[in-house]
């Protein structure tokens, strides 16, 4: 999976001290709110141009993208609180490092960062579709003539 590119590469989870590790998951927080405001103007953005977006020849493909940001809205929503509650994990081993089991809580912050690189893929992916898909229709001869008129 490609890297978050907010910590080196490697073994970096597994030795970084638990600072260093709260440092990285208030950025996670951070991207996860951009996420879901970036999310909330696509969403937008398609219910404005609706009626030009999604002509017969792309409504299956604008149905798609609909149910995409739809599920890419509900996990990044699962990885924020998610994400929160590591973060307050994190503060409570700073206050004390034996409250938790270190390797395992250290794993977790592993399997917590692939599924924020995943949900970033997928939703990059998404944007991407869904810029095509504008771009197409918004550039039309009917769009431009509706929005001269």
């Amino acid at each position: 999976m490609e890297s978050l590119a907010l910590r080196p590469k490697g073994s970096y989870i597994f030795e970084a001290d638990w600072i260093s590790l709260y440092t990285l998951t208030k950025h996670w927080v951070s991207d996860l709110t951009f996420y879901g405001d970036d999310l909330k103007f696509i969403h937008h953005l398609l219910n404005k141009f609706y009626v030009w977006i999604f002509d017969e020849e792309r409504s299956v493909e604008g149905a798609k993208i609909g149910r995409t940001l739809e599920s890419l809205n509900l996990r990044r929503e699962a990885l924020f609180l998610q994400t929160q509650e590591h973060l307050t994990h994190l503060s409570d081993l700073i206050e004390d490092p034996f409250k938790y089991d270190a390797h395992v809580f250290r794993s977790e912050h592993a399997v917590l960062e692939e599924e924020i690189a995943h949900f970033v893929k997928d939703f990059r992916d998404c944007k991407k579709d869904t810029l095509e898909l504008t771009k197409h229709s918004l550039g039309s001869e009917a769009f431009m003539e509706q929005l001269n008129a």
